[in-house]
Formats: structure tokens, sequence, C-alpha cells
């Protein structure tokens, strides 16, 4: 995932899927989530994603180079949380 790693970015559900597939590596990249950005549940999903030994924060990718780590990826996830914001948005990296 490159984007956003705010309260829009479902981690919880994030570090269920990293849990159960434990052989995958998932990254993510963009400034790192703060706990100001969300809820205190919300951060406790940011906290489980941190621990697990399979996800890796990256940083902020410029946007320059957003095509050629889209193109080494094996699999693109959007881990959006459900929200009215969410529903209605059309990310432009669904379409890079």
């Amino acid at each position: 995932y490159i984007g956003a790693l705010n309260n829009r970015f479902d981690f919880a559900f994030l570090s269920k899927v990293a849990t159960i597939r434990p052989n995958m590596t998932f990254l993510l990249g963009g400034d790192p989530p703060k706990e100001s950005e969300g809820s205190a549940e919300w951060f406790q999903g940011v906290l489980a994603a941190r621990q697990l030994p399979n996800i890796h924060f990256i940083g902020r990718v410029p946007h320059g180079d957003i095509g050629r780590y889209l193109q080494s990826f094996d699999v693109l996830l959007m881990c959006y949380s459900e929200s009215r914001f969410n529903t209605s948005a059309c990310p432009m990296k669904l379409w890079d």
C-alpha cells in the first residue's frame, strides 16, 4: 500500500491478514501514522501492525517513484476503513 496512513486506513484488518499470512510481506508507504489522527481503537490497530514482523513501514514514497513500486508488488491492497469519505472516494492509485 502507498498512500495516507491515517484513520481512513484499517490497520486492525491488515494486522489480521498479516497474522494469518505470516509468510507474506506487507509494505506500507506513506507518512507514519500519528496517534492524534484517529480514535484510541484505531491507534491500537496501528500498534498491532507495528508489532508484526511481516509488516514494514517504508515512509513517504515520492510521486515519481510510485509506478516503480507498484510494478514490483505481487498484490496491491487498499485496506480502507468503512467511512462515508472512503465510500465516495476514487483514489488516484487505482489508476496508477
